[in-house]
């Protein structure tokens, strides 16, 4: 969870999207939308 968290892994944001995400959430009481993730390649 840690890795997710800290954005190393594919996909994840990490803090500067969480952090942006709870402004946009604070000021217009909208999260900001979530990005689809990718299919596996494969």
């Amino acid at each position: 969870m840690h890795r997710a968290i800290s954005g190393q892994l594919d996909g994840s944001g990490g803090w500067p999207q969480l952090l942006a995400s709870l402004k946009t959430l604070l000021e217009t009481g909208e999260p900001l939308p979530q990005p689809v993730p990718a299919a596996p390649a494969g």
